[in-house]
């Protein structure tokens, strides 16, 4: 057998099938860490995450953010604006600090944070 369909029909037929949840969650993006060491021994460590996550607790292990038990705190930040947002994670950065750790041998490598790039609202 086969079907003729108009595209409009067709494009209504596909898009009808498409799981509805889906449209609406978010994925988390897995953290990328760079670490670079100049010639004088220093170490810079950038980090690009979702500050939504780290401040929701949300990682990896939840595919899909309505999956975890934070997801509406997750939804509310990414509605902030990005001055709100930066505000938000300043508060947060002493715990972000402690959950990162860097040895050099026995001694653990002090970090401070530099600088802190929030994105306009919905990247």
């Amino acid at each position: 057998m086969c079907f003729r369909f108009n595209k409009k029909i067709l494009l209504f037929i596909i898009f009808s099938c498409l799981p509805y949840n889906s449209v609406l969650a978010d994925v988390v993006k897995p953290a990328l860490i760079e670490i670079n060491v100049d010639q004088d021994r220093l170490l810079d460590v950038e980090v690009r995450a979702s500050i939504e996550a780290l401040l929701t607790g949300i990682n990896a292990r939840y595919k899909n953010t309505r999956d975890a038990p934070t997801a509406a705190e997750y939804d509310v930040l990414r509605k902030m604006p990005a001055n709100e947002l930066q505000q938000a994670f300043t508060s947060f950065h002493q715990s972000f600090l402690q959950s990162i750790y860097i040895r050099a041998g026995d001694d653990y490598v002090p970090l401070q944070i530099k600088s802190v790039e929030v994105p306009p609202t919905g990247y």
